[in-house]
This record gives structure tokens, C-alpha cells and sequence, in this order.
């Protein structure tokens, strides 16, 4: 009885640790207005199914070239850009056709993705980009996931800015 137990805590142990999951990734963090930054969305496992009604942005902000993974070729639905507040984008969902095996966006593939152009915000600003709505993933093990990570942009000052800033600092010390 009591390997019986030790072996049913080790997998559950197992299943835990190789849960897969999804998250926002990307190109650069630190930008500057009008930047564009890559967004994607990748997932830590084999996933076959994808569900995401909104991507939300702590800032407005403008997405654009909309890609969802071909694979997800079952009702692909590439989602509609609203740019209008926080709602970047709308509606994407795609599924992997059936068949028997599955053929899943294989884990750390490009599940989805968008570019994101950083909008007029004051220098220290930090952005906040993640998914909203009733989140679904599944994948090839049939787990699924409805927690996304979110990624964070911090807005920087321009690198004009900080040398004219240097040089008042200067004539200001050089007048005392």
C-alpha cells in the first residue's frame, strides 16, 4: 500500500511539473514612443487548440499584422484589430484539424503574434500587454490552460533627450 502511494504522489508530481503553459514574449522591453515591438504568444507545451477573445493593453497603442500559427488551420479566426482604449485586439481562435495522431504547434512554436507600435506615453511609463476573456488552450496531452502571462514594455526616455538634458545640466553648473 504504501508504494502504491509513494508511485500515485510521483505522478502527480510528474503532471504537475510538466504542465505546459502560455505566455507573452517580447522583442525588446525597453522602448521608446513609436517603437514597433513583436509581440507573440508561445506555449510550453504541444499545443492544438487556441482561444484568446481579447489582448488588452494597460496604454492604447496600435496593433497591427495580425499572424495566427497555420497549423491552427481548423476555424481559424486571425482576430480583429479595435485599437479603440485598452482593446487592441479582438476574437482569435484556431484550432488544429483532427486526425489521428494530432499535429500540434509543437511546444516554444509561435502560437500567435502582432506587432505592437508604443503609443505617446510619458518616459518611466510601464505598458502592460496580456490576454482577457475566457482564455482556452489546449494541448496534445488534453490538458488545457486558461492562465496567460502578460508581458511588460517600460517606455525610456529617447536617447536626444537624455543628451540635451546632459548638456543643460552642464551650462547649468558652468553658470554657478
Amino acid at each position: 500500500m504504501r508504494k502504491l502511494f509513494v508511485l500515485i504522489a510521483l505522478l502527480v508530481v510528474t503532471a504537475v511539473a510538466s504542465a505546459a503553459t502560455v505566455s507573452f514574449q517580447a522583442d525588446k522591453t525597453d522602448v521608446i514612443v513609436g517603437d514597433v515591438v513583436s509581440i507573440t504568444v508561445i506555449a510550453t507545451g504541444n499545443c492544438t487548440s487556441i482561444v484568446i477573445p481579447e489582448i488588452l493593453s494597460s496604454q492604447a497603442g496600435l496593433a497591427s499584422n495580425l499572424f495566427l500559427n497555420p497549423l491552427l488551420s481548423q476555424v481559424p479566426i486571425v482576430g480583429i484589430p479595435v485599437n479603440a482604449g485598452n482593446v487592441l485586439i479582438t476574437g482569435i481562435n484556431g484550432t488544429t484539424p483532427f486526425a489521428f495522431p494530432p499535429a500540434p504547434v509543437l511546444a516554444g512554436e509561435v502560437l500567435y503574434s502582432f506587432d505592437y507600435t508604443v503609443p505617446v506615453v510619458a518616459s518611466g511609463t510601464i505598458i502592460t500587454i496580456a490576454g482577457a476573456g475566457a482564455l482556452s488552450f489546449m494541448f496534445d496531452d488534453f490538458t488545457q490552460s486558461t492562465d496567460m502571462g502578460s508581458v511588460a514594455l517600460e517606455v525610456i526616455p529617447e536617447p536626444i533627450t537624455i543628451a540635451l538634458l546632459g548638456l543643460g545640466g552642464l551650462f547649468i553648473r558652468r553658470r554657478k
